[in-house]
């Protein structure tokens, strides 16, 4: 393991033997394989990953505030202890940490509706392939040896022998 690897994760929580990713967020590694899955997968992972950044910036935010707190009723009681300088340094920190997880969701939004965007045109893309089929098979009188029966011509002789019933006279004989 290499020492910029090992000094990365100095702070956190994960255990030496950890691999190199592991110490990255989860952005980055949904990121690093979206060349190889479709973009519906890749919808699901981003998905995931804004979640769980949202959840992330709720937990920091609170302890950021809480953290806050603590510091101005320990700046109340004495005006420059000890405790208060490690107090405001944690939630410096607590800050720090907030913002990288408002970063991760924000890049994480991004991506999320850049592939809704792109599924979204792929649909359209589908349904306007659709209607111009459509419309290629109405034009069309004949597909494949079957002659093509237009709503028009269907309708009129129907017409006619109605109106010759009526009439009394045979259709046949018109």
């Amino acid at each position: 393991m290499s020492d910029s690897a090992a000094d990365s994760r100095k702070g956190s929580s994960l255990p030496p033997s950890a691999p190199p990713s592991a110490a990255q967020p989860s952005y980055t590694s949904a990121t690093n394989t979206a060349s190889n899955s479709s973009h519906e997968e890749r919808l699901s992972r981003t998905w995931k990953t804004m979640g769980t950044a949202a959840i992330q910036m709720l937990s920091k935010s609170e302890k950021a505030v809480a953290s806050q707190l603590q510091a101005q009723q320990e700046q109340q009681r004495h005006q420059q202890s000890p405790d208060l300088a490690s107090l405001q340094a944690a939630t410096k920190e607590n800050y720090k940490q907030l913002d990288e997880c408002v970063v991760t969701f924000l890049k994480a939004r991004i991506e999320f509706l850049r592939l809704l965007n792109h599924i979204e045109a792929k649909i359209q893309g589908k349904a306007e392939e659709m209607e111009s089929l459509e419309t290629y098979i109405q034009m069309e009188p004949r597909i494949g040896g079957i002659k093509r029966k237009h709503t028009d011509m269907e309708t009129q002789p129907t017409t006619v022998d109605a109106t010759l019933r009526i009439d009394g006279a045979d259709p046949s004989t018109h």
